[in-house]
């Protein structure tokens, strides 16, 4: 059956430059010139912008920059990523808890659940996470590992590797990965990852990766006060970033690192992969690891996914905590 997903395909598959005639276009879906007319009408509606020349056909010449829910799903079986299911929600309380009641629920996994906007977006220990801009992208996806916390526990790190390094290609972009879980361009957040578990008897029965990531906002509407300076891709690039690329894109970095985590031999793989992306090497940090506060020089991650730094004394391995820079 013909779809608005499966029409705009067939334009990605053409290519930019490229113009389909409504014949053709009708020969390929197996429908009538009529119905290819009223499918591209309604897109148009929805926010797709199509170009029509006689004699040459239909242009597809501009993408929105919120995510739109059937060319997503185009850019996604092009792509071929491997989910079950992906769905853009107008608004959420959080993409994270929608995943998990999904989980709840038996959907099948891996799914993926994106919105337009989060009423309850949150970050790492409960902070609240600005979630009100459609042009941003705000996603969870949700796994079933079956499997032991330590051979799961790299993910996240995993992610943000993999995550900067097809925008790095995709955008050309110094997108770095700032442990444990922040992408940073040039000192400025971008990005922030929060992974949530559900454990039993020492096993991993469910998963959420839930990630967020500054797009088409302009920085300078970011609220004052945060925590650390925020960017995004639009002011980086000076001009709207292809948020369905993007997304795409980062879909399939997250699949891909839920697989390399839990490869043989994955510490190490990880411990080099991440120092080419490493947002604080050599660099003086203050970490507050739970009632502890250290100062010292970060000297990249052991093959646990640790944060190694160089104090006074000695290199001590910090698991998890909260790192800020200071001056040299």
């Amino acid at each position: 059956m013909v779809t608005n997903a499966s029409i705009l395909q067939a334009f990605l598959d053409a290519g930019p430059e490229v113009h389909l005639s409504g014949e053709s276009l009708a020969e390929k879906l197996g429908v009538s010139r009529v119905a290819v007319h009223a499918r591209i009408k309604k897109l148009e509606q929805s926010g797709i912008h199509f170009q029509a020349t006689p004699r040459k056909g239909y242009q597809l010449v501009d993408e929105p920059e919120k995510l739109h829910q059937d060319l997503l799903s185009a850019y996604i079986s092009q792509d071929k990523v491997n989910l079950e299911s992906v769905e853009v929600l107008p608004s959420t309380d959080s993409t994270n808890l929608e995943v998990e009641r999904r989980l709840a629920n038996n959907a099948p996994t891996p799914f993926a659940v994106l919105a337009h906007q989060q009423t309850q977006g949150r970050g790492r220990l409960g902070r609240a996470w600005q979630s009100s801009h459609a042009g941003n992208l705000y996603m969870s996806v949700g796994f079933r590992p079956e499997t032991s916390t330590t051979a799961i526990a790299p993910f996240s790190l995993w992610a943000g590797v993999h995550i900067a390094n097809v925008l790095r290609t995709l955008l050309d972009i110094p997108l770095q990965v700032k442990w444990p879980n922040d992408l940073h361009v040039e000192g400025k957040k971008v990005a922030g990852i929060l992974c949530e578990a559900k454990l039993e008897l020492d096993r991993v029965q469910t998963l959420v990766f839930g990630f967020g990531l500054n797009v088409n906002q302009d920085a300078a509407s970011f609220p004052e006060g945060l925590r650390t300076p925020a960017n995004s891709l639009k002011t980086i690039l000076g001009k709207p970033a292809p948020i369905h690329s993007v997304t795409t894109s980062v879909l399939k970095a997250v699949l891909r690192a839920y697989e390399d985590c839990q490869l043989p031999e994955a510490g190490m793989a990880l411990k080099n992969a991440f120092g080419l992306v490493d947002a604080l090497n050599n660099k003086a940090v203050e970490v507050q690891s739970g009632t502890q506060t250290m100062s010292g020089v970060a000297n990249g991650i052991d093959e646990n996914g640790n944060l190694l730094v160089v104090t006074e004394e000695t290199t001590v391995a910090v698991s998890a905590g909260d790192v800020t820079l200071k001056p040299l």
